[in-house]
Order: structure tokens, then sequence, then C-alpha cells
């Protein structure tokens, strides 16, 4: 165990490290919220991606990547075009259950899309016009810049 992990358990009195811990953490702290501030939407897609797939594999909810284009698949010699989802489809669906307070037993399935964004993006007309499909049939739709803020609206405090 390094000198800070102890002193994060508050294992390590040490007056001298705990000087210089302090005399760093807000440059460390700095540094940090640079580098939320500077994810890619590649970045974000492999976090989320992975934070989907463990509580898929818990069984709490079904996640589907929605990949918008054409793609071109080559088999040996054969070549077939694959049709993707429409221009401007959000990114992810997800499908789970929802049990409203004070009614534990009566579960509600919910279908939430989200779109992917890094720090800095905007979303096109195409996804704002699906992004209006989708909520008028009674689904949600989050254009999502971090990790937090999918976690915040699985947990459902949005």
């Amino acid at each position: 165990m390094t000198d800070f992990e102890k002193y994060k358990e508050g294992k390590l009195k040490n007056p001298e490290f705990r000087k210089k811990y302090e005399a760093q953490q807000p440059k460390y702290d700095k540094i940090a919220d640079t580098i939320r501030a500077n994810l890619s939407e590649s970045d974000i897609k492999t976090a989320v991606v992975d934070y989907l797939d463990y509580h898929q594999n818990m069984g709490e909810l079904i996640y589907l990547r929605l990949n918008a284009g054409d793609f071109i698949e080559v088999r040996g010699e054969t070549r077939r075009r694959i049709k993707g989802a429409p221009k401007g489809c959000a990114d992810f669906v997800v499908i789970r259950k929802w049990y409203p307070v004070g009614a534990p037993n009566k579960a509600e399935t919910l279908v939430t899309f989200f779109e992917l964004k890094s720090t800095k993006g905007k979303t096109t007309k195409e996804q704002d016009e699906f992004a209006k499909l989708v909520r008028d049939i009674g689904c949600s739709y989050f254009v999502v810049r971090n990790l937090e803020k999918l976690e915040e609206i699985l947990r459902g405090n949005t």
C-alpha cells in the first residue's frame, strides 16, 4: 500500500506527508477536471459501453448500440450492403424495468435513447428530429457528455 493510499484511509498520520499531499491536491484536482472537460466522444463511448456491459451482465438492463448509415460486408468474393439505423438515430437504446413509488410489484418498462457527445459537441438537425419523434411516443432521450450524467439518468435522478 502506498503512502497516499494509507493517508486516504486515515492510516498514515505522518504530518510531513499530509502537508505534501494537501499542497498537491489542488493541482491534481485541476488535472482531473481538465481531463474530464476534454473527453472525446470516443472516450465517452468506451466508458459508457463498459458501464452498460456491467449492468447488462447484472441483469439490470438491456442495451443496444445503434449504428447509423450503410455498411458493406465482405465475405470472400461476396459483398453485401447492410442498412444500419436511420441518419440521426441515437447512439444507444437502453431498456429496463422501473418500479413506481408506492407500487413495488408493478414494474413498468422504460425505453431510453442516448446520444453521446463530447463536451463541445452539438446535435445535428437529424438528431434533434429523432429526439422529438422518440419523446412524442413516450420514450426518453438524453444527450450524454460524461459517464456521471448517464449514471444519474439511469438512477432516475433527472
